[in-house]
């Protein structure tokens, strides 16, 4: 194997090639490493707000309690 890429490299037009594409996958290579970082910071980011979403609506009977039931809210912290 060895001797093949030895000869292969001696071929300025083999050599330049093989350069050339060994480039070209190091810049995909740090490409999709950049693609999948900026998905996980978008992805926590998303994550966060269905959180901020999810705890509203979790909150939305003690709200609505408060609002037009104000001597309700022990029977609903009972229940917890």
């Amino acid at each position: 194997m060895e001797a093949l890429e030895h000869d292969l490299l001696e071929e300025p037009s083999m050599s330049l090639q093989i350069a050339t594409t060994n480039a070209t996958l190091e810049k995909l290579i740090s490409t999709a490493g950049a693609l999948a970082k900026s998905s996980q910071a978008q992805l926590e980011r998303s994550t966060g707000v269905m959180r901020e979403h999810v705890n509203a609506f979790e909150r939305a009977p003690e709200l609505i309690a408060d609002q037009y039931c104000p001597g309700i809210r022990p029977y609903i912290d009972k229940d917890k």
